[in-house]
């Protein structure tokens, strides 16, 4: 993902990314965000919606509902976190369905391919760039 979308992510949504780029030596700290920018607006909804049930959180347990990890796998988004309530895994969950259909290189309607063992959702223009 472009630096000035995921700078965009980390700024508005501070709990969810609040180690976005641990050490990865470190065990539980987080690997980063590892999608296209297709998927951008997907995951900008899904973060505004977690950052928001983190914020409800006391602040005392807070810190250990944070992202570790976002990436594609098996061709759909995946957000991996920490900590996760019953409410966040369906919101998680709803993001990698939206994925399913959506360009991960562009963000225009999609479908997912698979090539050689490799899963991958695009729109036509893409599917032969990946």
């Amino acid at each position: 993902m472009r630096d000035d979308l995921e700078i965009q992510l980390v700024t508005e949504c501070p709990n969810l990314y609040r180690d976005v780029n641990g050490n990865l030596q470190e065990p539980g700290t987080t690997w980063g965000i590892e999608c296209l920018d297709g998927w951008f607006g997907i995951l900008h909804d899904a973060s505004l919606e977690l950052e928001r049930l983190i914020a409800d959180i006391p602040e005392e347990h807070r810190a250990d509902y944070r992202a570790l990890r976002v990436k594609e796998k098996f061709g759909l988004l995946r957000i991996e976190m920490f900590y996760v309530s019953d409410e966040m895994l369906r919101i998680i969950d709803r993001a990698g369905e939206k994925s399913a259909v959506v360009c991960e290189v562009c963000g225009e309607v999609g479908e997912l391919y698979g090539v050689g063992g490799w899963n991958y959702v695009a729109c036509s223009n893409h599917m032969r760039t990946r």
